[in-house]
């Protein structure tokens, strides 16, 4: 394991709507082993509802943008530069509806990888699937799709693997990466969410994402298609 010189930031980017796993969200976090520092970054759209934040953890209220996917951007972006500026040597990106378990950093920072994090389900019901994309490539046409959950729990043997998308909600991120990306929506890649966004410029960097598979995290998500002014 990396010793306890390494300098790790939980960034969590939050909102109002989601106060409804807020507490049990906390407890996972008073929970954790690793002496990690916290922030919260608060996009909702009451500027007070940060105060309820505040009376726990660290947090700053901060919206600005055009739509929630560009608010959401400019959070993350904004925790980015907190950890360069601060040398930490890792941002943790944390979805404030995802439970991590006690050893989670620990365990992460074990295998020393540029780019690990955390499987969780998304989605509803008998739709819901692991958030863990494979890819194949038919001629010049590339095709990134969900692995379903059998095809990923077969794979499942305690050590990680490549991957190539693996979402926000839990991912460890090294200093000299954090370097090199950026959180804002690539102009190329406007019909993605800002994690593909960031995915692809890994790949395009030939920077490996890897996905840590000895459990799965707990994720109290919600529809993104009941959100509104995306």
């Amino acid at each position: 394991m990396e010793g306890r010189k390494t300098k790790v930031l939980i960034g969590i980017v939050t909102a109002q709507a989601k106060d409804y796993c807020f507490d049990v969200f906390c407890r996972s976090l008073a929970r954790l082993t690793y002496p990690a520092d916290i922030l919260f970054v608060d996009n909702s759209e009451d500027p007070e509802h940060v105060k309820k934040i505040q009376k726990r953890y660290p947090a700053i209220h901060m919206r600005t943008g055009h739509n929630l996917i560009e608010i959401m951007a400019n959070c993350n972006e904004y925790l980015q530069k907190k950890a360069m500026d601060e040398q930490y040597t890792h941002l943790l990106s944390l979805e404030s509806d995802i439970i991590i378990r006690n050893d989670s950093i620990d365990y992460m920072l074990s295998f020393k990888k540029p780019v690990i994090g955390l499987p969780y389900f998304i989605g509803h019901s008998f739709l819901s699937f692991l958030m863990q994309f494979d890819c194949e490539t038919f001629g010049y046409q590339r095709n990134v799709f969900p692995m379903n959950g059998i095809m990923s729990f077969h794979e499942f043997d305690g050590e990680p693997k490549r991957a190539i998308q693996i979402g926000l909600g839990c991912l460890l991120i090294r200093r000299d990466v954090l370097a090199r990306v950026k959180f804002k929506i690539d102009p190329r890649y406007t019909q993605y969410h800002m994690d593909s966004s960031l995915h692809l410029q890994l790949q395009e960097m030939n920077i490996p994402v890897y996905l840590a598979q000895e459990y799965v995290l707990t994720h109290y998500n919600t529809s993104w298609s009941k959100v509104k002014n995306k």
